[in-house]
């Protein structure tokens, strides 16, 4: 019994690794050359971003303003940086803004 529980943790948590990595590459395919490069872009977790009429402002007290902001495919958010300087090279927003 102890060995065919075993064998489900094992299973269930290679899953949710490929999975993780899966989920990863998926991401990655919208976003534009210029934005990222396959490796500056992230999800952003939407409970750090605070938006308001003019753009949005980051939990790092960065300001994006709407202009600048982007459409996100996946309705999420997403920030693209720089790695060597960390400049924010671009922010996108779900459709709706929120």
């Amino acid at each position: 019994m102890r060995a065919i529980i075993a064998v489900a943790v094992l299973c269930a948590a290679f899953l949710l690794f490929m999975w993780g990595v899966v989920g990863d590459a998926w991401g990655h395919g919208w976003y534009p050359p210029e934005c990222c490069s396959d490796r500056d872009c992230a999800p952003y977790p939407r409970v750090l971003v605070k938006e308001s009429a003019e753009g949005y402002t980051l939990a790092t007290g960065e300001f994006i303003d709407r202009k600048r902001a982007k459409f996100s495919p996946d309705g999420d958010f997403h920030l693209c940086r720089l790695e060597s300087t960390q400049a924010i090279l671009c922010f996108f927003v779900p459709n709706n803004g929120s």
